[in-house]
């Protein structure tokens, strides 16, 4: 008997040994997860962040306390009209994008043999995907309107933001998004060349990016030099204004801070520049005019990738200078209006 008793004691877990079954708990798990694979270099900050910002949204609604065995059906559904009530301004991929960051979430956990969590019976169910319905008043070509004119490029080039002009031009010149731009090292800038290799994302296979050789307009290059930190005290070609880097840690080690788009608004507003003007649409606006080139099948390429006839035409050795794609640049930067 004692034996017996023995043994089901030796079954039962110690406190210790238990981890708390709580949404609060295990989103922090998860997102800690992400950081690590960010780090290792297999998933971009972009995709931390993006996860941390919509689980927020999901374990807010659920309540961080919430245990996670007790998710039931109607808690699901009712999330999914929660989305449509509170992102109802929002395009119907914006909510899915919501709704499957949060069922992503669910199968991690489910996955994970300390969480006792439930999945839902209801979590592929077709009725609850969104859909983009297209309003009475809504104009056609009205997301053409998020993209940049000459004017309002011409307004921060002719302006005193020095750093905003290394920025916005590399962003117009070679696509550049906050990630790429604070991995740009002082070895990677010769004369008016820049050699890059954008990050893998979960999206872009390793296999799909290639180190690519980009011509700089002269414009580009002066911005640069105004601007550069000292090679001799950092490996990084370009800092902030406040001499921090691009992106920083947050302080829970979930993801980073782009430090560029936390102070664009007051750069925007003392420029008199639009509400809605951002600055992932430089990339969009500088393809935009891309497109309307000969060279507009070098698109994936000037983006850093390797589809189509990119990959069949570039150089097989990564970083060697590739004329067309030079052109193809010229003709990006007199469309807008920039050498």
């Amino acid at each position: 008997m004692w034996l017996e008793r023995l043994r089901q004691l030796n079954q039962i877990p110690k406190v210790s040994e238990t981890e708390p079954q709580n949404f609060g708990y295990w989103q922090e798990k998860y997102l800690n997860f992400k950081s690590e694979k960010a780090s290792g270099g297999h998933v971009s900050g972009d995709t931390v962040r993006d996860a941390e910002q919509k689980t927020n949204q999901f374990v807010a609604y659920l309540g961080s306390t919430k245990i996670v065995s007790e998710l039931s059906d109607d808690n699901w559904k009712e999330y999914y009209r929660w989305l449509e009530t509170e992102k109802a301004h929002t395009t119907g991929l914006t909510k899915q994008s919501y709704f499957n960051a949060a069922r992503t979430f669910l199968r991690w956990c489910k996955r994970q043999k300390e969480c006792d969590i439930r999945i839902p019976d209801n979590i592929n169910d077709p009725d609850l995907t969104f859909e983009d319905v297209i309003d009475e008043d809504e104009v056609v070509g009205s997301e053409l309107l998020e993209l940049w004119t000459k004017d309002e490029i011409q307004t921060v080039l002719k302006s005193s933001e020095d750093h905003w002009k290394a920025y916005i031009l590399l962003a117009l010149n070679c696509g550049m998004l906050a990630a790429d731009l604070n991995d740009l090292k002082h070895s990677q800038l010769s004369g008016n060349r820049l050699i890059h290799r954008r990050k893998k994302t979960r999206r872009v296979k390793r296999k799909k990016l290639k180190t690519i050789n980009y011509k700089l307009w002269d414009s580009t290059v002066e911005a640069i030099i105004k601007v550069k930190t000292d090679s001799f005290q950092h490996n990084e070609l370009l800092h902030t204004i406040g001499g921090c880097r691009i992106l920083t840690p947050k302080g829970k080690g979930h993801g980073t801070h782009n430090n560029i788009s936390r102070n664009w608004q007051s750069v925007r507003v003392r420029l008199g520049l639009r509400k809605d003007l951002t600055l992932r649409k430089l990339r969009n606006t500088a393809n935009q005019e891309l497109q309307q080139t000969e060279y507009r099948d070098l698109e994936q390429l000037w983006l850093g990738h390797a589809h189509t006839v990119a990959g069949m035409f570039y150089h097989v050795v990564d970083g060697q200078i590739y004329e067309p794609l030079d052109k193809a640049t010229d003709a990006i930067g007199e469309r807008i209006g920039i050498t």
